[in-house]
């Protein structure tokens, strides 16, 4: 999904998205951010990490599980945690994501037993909730590579 409508200028500032559901998603979508950064089009030093966490607890959690991920990445995150309901967080995009150059969300793959009508009412909710004035990357990983070891 790309609703951009500028996209030759340069990008300052990324703002990339934790969402539970999606975790092999998640470590491809950082394999993007690390060649990005080596992009003339991007300043490493403004990369933020969005999240969304039911509660303070989980909030904390969260933010122990994202020190803990990016202590041996190169990648150097500033994390942001809005409590909320999480079960969506792609909700959120339009509140906590609409100053950004740039957005990475990582969608969830179909599952096996999933029909491709509900995937397809997935995908149509995650659209209706992107911003409509900044360039959104929806990344999906369907492959069984361990993408932990090209960022690391």
């Amino acid at each position: 999904f790309f609703n951009g409508k500028n996209v030759s200028k340069k990008i300052k500032d990324i703002e990339f998205w934790w969402d539970p559901n999606s975790r092999e998603s998640f470590e491809l979508m950082l394999c993007y951010i690390l060649a990005l950064r080596m992009s003339k089009y991007f300043d490493p030093k403004l990369i933020n990490l969005r999240a969304v966490a039911s509660d303070k607890s989980a909030k904390k959690h969260l933010n122990k599980h994202f020190q803990e991920l990016f202590v041996t990445q190169r990648i150097r995150v500033k994390t942001r945690i809005e409590i909320g309901a999480s079960d969506y967080p792609y909700m959120h995009m339009p509140k906590y994501s609409s100053n950004t150059g740039l957005i990475f969300y990582p969608l969830r793959s179909i599952a096996s037993f999933e029909h491709a009508e509900e995937y397809r009412a997935y995908l149509g909710d995650f659209s209706q909730h992107i911003p409509k004035d900044i360039p959104v990357l929806a990344i999906t990983c369907y492959d069984q590579l361990d993408h932990k070891d090209a960022i690391s």
